[in-house]
């Protein structure tokens, strides 16, 4: 228990021969520590709190695990405010933020190495210095680096075993790197990362480590999407729902553990916070699988049993009806699939996941219909714009993702191609539909706007607006204020920019739970403002290309707003000026410090200002008339 060994290291010192000899009032060590296997909790935080009364103390709790152990300590040590201090290393954002008991406390996130202090920490424990590594080692090196993703241990340790070696070659280097798996297995020098690591995996519960061991399908260094990792841990049927929670919602819970206990590294954020894409640690993945390469698959007779399929390269193309069981199908990028393939694939009746992202296909089978339990369809960044008829008659299909945005940031216009998809007459059949990305409506295609009002359980909708007429306009928000209870997010896009803002006044339901709008490009903008009356603190990203000719921005914050991140003015070409109005307090002065940092990497150069607010109470006010 971790109260008796902190007791049994505070007391052993103090009494060690020629420390201190007890006087005959003092009770020996023997007395004191008789017993304490039997003591229950409140007897430990009682003998602890009087061996540390008015003393000042540095206890340092490496690697705790648990909400509970710092719990226990925070309840057990004295605070005599006489500048004692406790130091805890955990791997679990949540302990380390628990372990926060006053305001004055910090929780310090230690980031991986950079390349080059990793490259400096391996050359030094191999060659004693960062010059010393020969040429033909450098990069089987680098290999062996990104495996370690910067991390002190997993580094040290293999560098460790690499030295053990009679003999420094790249042959042999080789060896290690492509067998690191059986390596972590069998090599003394690695039994410490191996049982460290394996603690991570072993103290997750069962549901995370089913969905941990999930991400072994991703080649090395795969880019991952979060989005698609939660839409297939659903259709596997790893999650389920909760009290007052969707299914996805569930899932997103998941991932937050991974990301809260640092097994999974996010790579990039998206502008609400959230991460979109991630990469599992090579070392960790090293654990759960051997490499090994599978050849040919198309012939083999395992298929007609494979529940889940994944194709990161290409290869000779499958035949997919032998797969009658599969339920998860993922061909992103697979380049040789083309539109004759997919009459196979339109014959797997079980099939609940479909991507056919960044692939050539130009058009759908009239026979989508067939698949009955798909839930999930993504054709992003394919050449469908069509949808044909028989997608209306999928009746659990949540997810339906597609369009194809090209950017082009070099001319006057910073969008060169985008494009949604055209949906047929009765899209509002699908009354599962969650997300719904992106639809384009056209002069031909307006009848499909009130459609969009029939999905009532709507939570993401895109919408590329190429008609500007009252009526398309009045349309389209009589169909949001249908789905008003349900919409979350909302994006907007003009091909011109230019925007009926004037028809939002229109909207008598505004959607209640929206959490995020993005109203595209604005290419001739040159003055933004904007004003903040929200208690939740704001999130603002903008991305290179967006507002080409962007000259000032101003924000201005009301008594109960707050801005949480501004991000991406560096991306703005012609930006002057940026200029924030707000009470002063401790979070704006870091929100103006990051604002003044992007600024430096922006060539214009632009000035950063904050103006202070005094916020007179509303009795106090007076009206001048």
């Amino acid at each position: 228990m971790l109260m008796r060994h902190i007791l049994r290291q505070i007391i052993q010192p103090v009494y060690q021969k020629g420390f201190h000899e007890p006087r005959a009032s003092e009770t020996s060590l023997e007395d004191l520590l008789k017993g304490m296997e039997a003591w229950d909790v409140g007897q430990l935080a009682s003998m602890l709190r009087q061996q540390l009364e008015n003393k000042i103390y540095l206890i340092v709790l490496d690697d705790v695990w648990s909400i509970a152990a710092c719990e226990a300590i925070r309840f057990s040590l004295p605070d005599s405010n006489n500048g004692s201090r406790i130091l805890v290393t955990t791997r679990i954002r949540a302990v380390a933020h628990t372990c926060c008991f006053h305001e004055y406390d910090r929780a310090y996130e230690i980031e991986p190495l950079t390349d080059h202090e990793s490259r400096d920490l391996f050359f030094k424990r191999i060659f004693g210095s960062t010059v010393n590594c020969p040429d033909n080692l450098k990069e089987i090196s680098e290999k062996i680096l990104g495996k370690c993703g910067g991390a002190p241990l997993a580094i040290v340790s293999i560098a460790g075993l690499l030295v053990s070696k009679p003999v420094l070659s790249k042959d042999q280097w080789q060896k290690i790197y492509s067998s690191l798996g059986s390596e972590l297995e069998t090599s003394p020098s690695l039994e410490r990362l191996k049982k460290i690591l394996e603690l991570s995996y072993n103290d997750l519960p069962y549901h995370l480590k089913t969905c941990f061991l999930y991400l072994s399908v991703y080649p090395e260094d795969h880019i991952i999407r979060r989005k698609s990792v939660l839409r297939r841990w659903v259709a596997e049927r790893f999650v389920t729902e909760k009290r007052g929670l969707c299914v996805f919602e569930v899932a997103e819970s998941y991932f937050d553990e991974f990301i809260n206990r640092s097994i999974i590294h996010p790579e990039d954020m998206s502008f609400t916070g959230k991460v979109k894409t991630l990469r599992a640690h090579d070392v960790m993945l090293e654990i759960i699988v051997s490499s090994g390469d599978m050849k040919d698959i198309a012939t083999s007779k395992m298929l007609s049993h494979v529940r889940s399929l994944s194709i990161f390269s290409g290869g000779e193309t499958l035949q997919f009806g032998w797969m009658k069981l599969l339920r998860i199908l993922d061909l992103e990028g697979y380049g040789i699939l083309r539109n004759r393939d997919l009459k196979n694939v339109c014959s797997l009746f079980q099939l609940e996941y479909l991507s056919l992202r960044k692939t050539h296909i130009m058009e759908l089978p009239a026979q989508i219909g067939n698949l009955q339990k798909l839930e999930t369809l993504d054709i992003r960044e394919t050449g469908v714009k069509h949808l044909p008829p028989g997608i209306t008659y999928l009746p659990h299909l949540i997810n339906l993702l597609g369009g194809r945005r090209f950017y082009n940031h070099n001319g006057l216009w910073p969008v060169s191609e985008f494009w949604g998809l055209h949906v047929p007459n009765k899209i509002g059949n699908l009354d599962a539909l969650e997300t719904l990305e992106q639809v384009e409506i056209t002069e031909y295609a307006s009848h499909s706007i009130s459609e969009l009002g029939k999905l009532s359980r709507l939570r993401k909708l895109g919408v590329m607006m190429f008609v500007d007429d009252d009526n398309s306009w009045a349309s389209l928000m009589s169909a949001l204020e249908n789905i008003s209870s349900s919409l979350c997010s909302l994006l907007l896009w003009r091909p011109d920019g230019t925007m009926n803002f004037n028809s939002l006044d229109s909207l008598s339901r505004p959607p209640l739970f929206m959490r995020s709008i993005d109203f595209r490009e604005f290419p001739v903008l040159k003055l933004l403002v904007i004003h903040l009356a929200m208690f939740e603190a704001w999130r603002a990203r903008f991305h290179e290309g967006a507002l080409p000719r962007l000259e000032k921005l101003e924000l201005s914050l009301f008594q109960q707003a707050s801005i949480q991140e501004v991000s991406g003015i560096e991306f703005l070409p012609n930006l002057k000026e940026v200029s924030v109005s707000a009470c002063p307090d401790n979070t704006m002065e870091d929100v103006i410090q990051s604002l003044k940092d992007d600024a430096k990497k922006n060539p214009s150069n632009p000035t950063v200002t904050f103006n202070t607010k005094k916020w007179v109470p509303m009795k106090a006010r007076q009206i001048h008339l």
